[in-house]
């Protein structure tokens, strides 16, 4: 069987969309934050979980976006609302899945680019985020919320006792 393949994207920026505009969308990587630990009696070290990484999206698009500019440093860590939506196709089966990335964070970083005459210029961002949530085709995959200390993996939410614990 053949893997599915990426085919094509839109982004939504407070639900105006953004469809041949939007370049390339750099997902944030997510990790798990770890720290080296060895003990009496342990044979050897083990890597602690704590917490999770910073997570930032990079989004490049085609051209000058005054709205994006018009954000920049907008207060509150959560104040910019993305939606990007991609396609995945499997050319053997040729079934289409929906993948979403729902984002909130603040523009941290505009690159205006370089102005060269009759070449392309690139509108890039960067967007330090404090929420992220993954689904394909409607089914959460993944939710983190760092502002409320949540952490949802296929259902899961591992930080649910550790929110019980401190009473939130």
């Amino acid at each position: 069987m053949l893997p599915s393949k990426f085919k094509n994207l839109n982004l939504f920026l407070d639900g105006v969309g953004y469809q041949g505009q939007i370049e390339e969308i750099e997902i944030p990587k997510l990790a798990i934050k770890t720290e080296e630990y060895v003990g009496g009696g342990m044979g050897g070290p083990v890597d602690l979980d704590m917490g999770l990484e910073k997570m930032v999206a990079m989004l490049t698009f085609g051209g000058f976006m005054e709205e994006l500019a018009k954000r920049f440093g907008q207060a509150g860590v959560d104040g910019v609302p993305l939606r990007a939506r991609g396609a995945y196709e499997n050319d053997q089966t040729l079934a289409v899945d929906s993948v979403e990335i729902v984002m909130r964070g603040r523009l941290s970083e505009l690159d205006i680019g370089t102005w060269k005459r009759q070449e392309n210029n690139n509108f890039k961002t960067a967007l330090p985020l404090a929420y992220f949530k993954i689904s394909l085709n409607d089914k959460v995959l993944i939710e983190i919320d760092m502002l409320n200390l949540k952490f949802v993996v296929d259902g899961v939410d591992r930080y649910e006792e550790m929110r019980n614990a401190l009473g939130l």
